[in-house]
């Protein structure tokens, strides 16, 4: 009883005090569940390596963009890079608290994390005006997260990073909803961090905005200075807006800075996805959001309780406490009609839980809710009580999030040093150039390749561009150009057999992966060169980046810029032609591509459905009988799957039929 007296007299004393003590409190619990984690020596691949390729930018204040998407392009900010680099620095660099760079990362994610939780608890001491009530509508909250996904608490995945934010920003607006500003800060805060984290965000928080403006206005249109939309409000809470919309701008000015150096920058990016991208059925996303709830039948049950709690409860909506919790609910609902608006129109695989981790929030906060619900309309004063149960309900929570998270074993590849090693030794003057494929063998390729670009890149060390097969995943600056195609040691990757083949001169192995050195053609026979027949020579020399495979006589562009690289052709100049036809799904489709040999001036030709096949002549010249860089630029890839017309998710631009290289 002792140690529940301390604890009730402290929940009871000054707000700062209280804060700041669980917020310590929170963080201790989440380090030493954590040490044996964060205390090991660790070389990490995939997406936390990939992570790093953009972490180690900050040292030269170059990071203006966020983290990669697999779809193709990076999200809008690097707020949450920075949250990560700054705890590798302070922690490993600075400190030496940590064994090793990743353990300063981790460790700056419990400081993130408590931030957050402590967050959630201020929003709620403010919501129920009693801190133990607020205590144990956390504890219900942080327990049945615990029980749901642990990774939440300790997570180094991005996915695992926006679930706190993200309930604080639910907090927060509901705040607002009740026509109050004490959490407007966070709410700038909190949305920030998920616009920079994941673009998604940005739809979804605009619905959230939409929806609970109508709310307000619906419930306190003649309550001047709780309503969004009147003069009184905005007078008395001026200075607090201004702020709050300074904080919100600075998470945009990475993306505005990108969008200044790379026009048309990201949002362009953006936005080419969104066409691509077929909506899913309401029943599909309906059926996604769900999951979240565990099942149609309990979303259902919550959603017609919120709502019959909203409206039953519209007479005292203008109430304090009521007021307040009501708004909760709303918020609660909004965010919902948020997720369903992007399952509906954003998620491009509704197969992928992943996704929208971060609405678990939501079916969890639920349960507090209702507590709060309760506790106001039938107060029962058993601080006691809730004491205790807060104290049981956070140790269960603390037995469930002691372990190690599933994908940990991520975080430590030791081999990945002699992987690095042994491209190292071979990759000659230069960066090495890597044609990878997208087949079967890409995932463990691609793990590990994160891991020895990162590792490499810890030692000052730009050991690899790539070539074929070519993702964002390994920042832009990863991509091999022309001059490096043509000049340094170029290499096929693929996954090694067992037994091993026999190995040609240059060749090698590690880690699994089978390194065949690409010898280049000394010269090109002129004449015509159909794909049908020839998939060897078009796969192993002529495409360089941004196609397929080659299929049956033909291969697809699927980058908006593709590359051939023709080898040395003995003609002072001469005519290419390329034979071409497009992929125009519907009958007012078009495509227009540009061809350019080394930086010459493009000829253009537009495809459309009277003219889907075409062949396009390029004229050039060669006066030093070198090889021909030829450049395809097609802006109007298009989707068969957003179309409907197929499961193929992949983007199509024109597709190559064959090449033909004569004398002019």
């Amino acid at each position: 009883m002792w140690n529940l007296e301390i604890l009730m007299e402290v929940l009871a004393g000054g707000k700062y005090r209280t804060i700041a003590i669980f917020f310590i409190v929170i963080f201790l619990a989440l380090l030493i569940s954590s040490w044996r984690i964060i205390g090991t020596n660790y070389v990490e691949v995939s997406d936390f390596a990939t992570n790093t390729l953009l972490i180690m930018r900050i040292k030269s204040f170059s990071l203006w963009i966020g983290n990669y998407s697999r779809v193709g392009f990076n999200h809008p900010g690097p707020a949450l890079l920075y949250v990560l680099g700054l705890g590798e620095f302070i922690f490993f660099n600075g400190l030496h608290l940590v064994a090793s760079p990743l353990g300063g990362q981790l460790l700056a994610v419990l400081l993130y994390n408590s931030f957050w939780i402590t967050a959630l608890f201020v929003g709620m001491i403010r919501i129920s005006r009693a801190p133990l009530t607020a205590l144990i509508a956390v504890s219900v909250f942080l327990l049945l997260a615990a029980w749901v996904h642990y990774e939440f608490f300790m997570g180094l995945w991005f996915p695992d990073l926006y679930f706190f934010p993200y309930v604080v920003m639910v907090i927060s607006a509901a705040r607002l909803a009740a026509g109050r500003t004490d959490m407007l800060y966070m709410l700038a805060l909190s949305a920030g961090f998920l616009m920079n984290g994941h673009v998604s965000f940005i739809p979804m928080l605009g619905v959230i905005f939409i929806l609970l403006c109508l709310y307000n206005i619906t419930t306190y249109h003649s309550v001047a200075d709780r309503c969004l939309i009147r003069r009184a409000f905005f007078a008395q809470n001026a200075v607090t807006i201004g702020i709050s919309a300074l904080i919100l701008f600075l998470f945009f000015v990475p993306a505005l800075i990108t969008t200044i150096n790379e026009f048309p920058g990201p949002f362009a990016d953006y936005a080419k996805f969104g066409r691509q991208h077929a909506p899913n059925s309401v029943s599909a996303a309906w059926g996604f959001i769900s999951q979240y709830w565990g099942g149609k039948r309990y979303m259902l049950v919550a959603m017609v309780l919120a709502v019959v709690l909203l409206a039953g409860s519209a007479r005292s909506a203008r109430k304090e406490n009521s007021g307040d919790v009501r708004a909760l609910l709303a918020s609660l609902v909004a965010a919902t009609g948020s997720v369903l608006f992007y399952a509906r129109y954003g998620v491009d695989d509704v197969s992928q839980n992943y996704i929208c981790l971060f609405y678990y929030s939501v079916p969890l906060l639920f349960p507090s809710t209702l507590l709060l619900w309760h506790d106001m309309q039938w107060a029962t004063g058993k601080k006691a009580v809730y004491a205790m149960a807060s104290m049981a309900l956070l140790g269960e929570a603390y037995i469930h999030v002691n372990r190690v998270p599933d994908y940990a074993m991520f975080y430590d590849r030791p081999d990945i040093a002699n992987l690095y090693q042994a491209m190292e030794q071979h990759k000659g003057p230069g960066r090495m150039v890597l044609d990878t494929n997208d087949g079967a063998d890409w995932p463990p390729i691609w793990i590990s390749l994160t891991g020895a670009d990162a590792y490499a890149l810890r030692k000052g060390e730009d050991l690899f561009c790539v070539n074929k097969n070519w993702h964002i995943s390994f920042t832009k600056e990863g991509r091999c150009h022309s001059e490096e195609v043509a000049h340094n040691n170029r290499y096929k990757v693929e996954r090694a057999s067992n037994p091993l083949p026999a190995l040609r001169p240059g060749d090698f192995e590690s880690d699994g992966i089978l390194f065949r050195r690409y010898v280049n053609p000394s010269a090109f026979a002129v004449g015509p060169l159909p794909v049908a027949g020839h998939n060897n020579e078009y796969d192993d020399y002529l495409l360089a980046s941004g196609w397929s495979k080659a299929e049956e006589g033909f291969v697809w562009m699927m980058a908006s810029e593709a590359r051939i690289t023709i080898p040395p052709v003995q003609l002072d100049s001469g005519i290419l032609t390329l034979d071409l036809g497009a992929y125009l799904p519907k009958p007012d489709s078009r495509q227009t591509v540009s061809v350019s040999i080394n930086g010459a001036l493009p000829v253009s030709a537009e495809f459309t459905m009277g003219a889907s096949r075409q062949q396009i002549h390029i004229p050039f010249d060669n006066p030093t009988h070198a090889g021909i860089d030829v450049r395809l630029v097609d802006n109007d890839l298009m989707s068969p799957a957003a179309y409907g017309l197929s499961s193929d998710t992949r983007t199509l631009g024109v597709s190559l039929y064959g090449l033909d290289v004569q004398a002019r």
